[in-house]
């Protein structure tokens, strides 16, 4: 944890480094409880919060957006496990209620 903590990495590589040879699939935005009901909505994309998928295994991933899709939230893939920083804490992306295009600005 110390190394989370004095961010001197990131939790993919962290897991990355116990899980070796391991597919990692990280389905993240940190939603606060009470914004959960208020961001998960089906038919409007317009308002609906965007989860984000960082992994290495299509296979996956697919499962993880089929899941996001049936509680009612959108979904942005980040193809790169390298660029998972963007969603850890402190970073511009974490803890943000955004729809896809809005996260895409950052």
């Amino acid at each position: 944890m110390e190394l989370l903590d004095s961010y001197q990495t990131i939790i993919i590589k962290l897991a990355g480094k116990h899980l070796y040879n391991s597919n990692i699939v990280k389905i993240s935005n940190t939603i606060f409880v009470k914004e959960i009901f208020k961001g998960a909505k089906n038919n409007d994309k317009t308002n609906q919060r965007v989860l984000s998928v960082i992994g290495n295994d299509d296979l996956m991933k697919a499962t993880g957006y089929e899941l996001i899709d049936q509680v009612g939230f959108d979904y942005v893939d980040i193809e790169k496990l390298s660029d998972s920083w963007r969603f850890e804490r402190t970073k511009s992306a974490y803890c943000v209620p955004a729809n896809l295009e809005q996260l895409n600005k950052y």
